[in-house]
């Protein structure tokens, strides 16, 4: 059986505004097992910046439990910090104006990581995050974003982190370093068995990568499932959109739709349905038969995944 590093019980934050009192987390259980990948995700405001910091030991929980590593990721605070790394997308360790490497040696000395380790860990990690040793002499500042995350994700990584967390830091990178930065990521994962939480609002931010998915809504848990089971509902619904003329015709083309689809909306000279993925080669059929005068009326026809907010609907039996 996997050793469970951790464990959330009936975890709840109340963050208060004056008068008004603000449910963040609401009754979250959760245990994860060591060597794991899972991605946290949820729209903006669901409650994944706020669950982060409760695992990273930056604010402690109105109520509940919550063990990491064996710890009390508040009470023990200075021990658990010595076992875990976080990178944060928009605040991060790197002091903005002064060369990186003084951030990165301040680092070291803060987790008692030796000289001569860490000039072995700076040169394999620059080498194999594919940074310019001259990088070092820059500050952050000066830095594009994929350059200073790979810097933020170094000094999170100098001293071999149990568990790693990163909170929205894949957002707005380039593709080239998100590759490299799963790429090295998965290294430490399948060779130290680090446990790795990757929180987004993002779907493709984890789903090629985490091999588990948590969906946050509202401060509720919504889903816990694999990345294979959340490809297969996504595999279930499909969106259409159709791009038509002029919108005195939205209203017809909507109505076909309907035929096939409970949800149909119209916006303007566009109009959208989410339907089974069995039903789209049917609506294809009826709209584009050949001689159909359908096809005078409809400039486009785009056929696009759920996002993210589709499948948190469907799975919290919104509709």
């Amino acid at each position: 059986m996997s050793e469970i590093i951790i464990k959330i019980e009936n975890l709840n934050l109340i963050y208060k505004r004056g008068q008004e009192r603000i449910k963040a987390l609401d009754s979250i259980n959760l245990t994860i097992s060591k060597g794991e990948k899972v991605g946290i995700l949820g729209p903006n405001g669901a409650g994944k910046s706020s669950l982060i910091k409760i695992l990273a030991g930056i604010i402690r929980p109105t109520s509940g439990n919550v063990i990491c590593l064996g710890l009390n990721p508040f009470k023990d605070r200075r021990k658990y910090l010595e076992k875990i790394g976080v990178v944060f997308g928009h605040k991060g360790f790197l002091i903005p104006d002064v060369p990186v490497i003084m951030s990165l040696k301040l680092a070291a000395a803060v987790y008692g990581v030796p000289k001569e380790e860490f000039n072995k860990k700076l040169k394999e990690l620059t080498e194999i995050l594919g940074i310019e040793r001259s990088l070092l002499k820059r500050p952050p500042r000066l830095m594009s974003l994929g350059q200073r995350i790979k810097f933020e994700l170094i000094s999170s990584l100098l001293h071999e982190p149990e568990l790693l967390i990163l909170d929205e830091a894949l957002i707005g990178i380039d593709v080239v370093s998100r590759h490299i930065i799963k790429n090295y990521l998965t290294k430490i994962n399948k060779e130290l068995e680090t446990t790795i939480l990757i929180s987004s609002h993002i779907l493709s931010d984890v789903e090629d990568f985490c091999d588990r998915v948590i969906i946050l809504n509202s401060g509720k848990l919504v889903l816990d499932t694999s990345i294979e089971q959340l490809k297969k509902r996504l595999g279930q619904l499909k969106q259409i959109e159709m791009h038509v003329i002029s919108e005195a015709y939205a209203p017809y083309v909507a109505e076909m739709l309907k035929k096939v689809s409970s949800d149909v909306t119209v916006d303007g000279t566009f109009v959208k349905c989410r339907l089974p993925s069995e039903k789209v080669n049917e609506i294809l059929t009826l709209m584009l038969m050949p001689n159909n005068h359908k096809l005078n009326i409809i400039e486009d026809i785009i056929i696009k995944e759920p996002s993210l907010e589709d499948i948190i609907k469907k799975v919290s039996n919104y509709e």
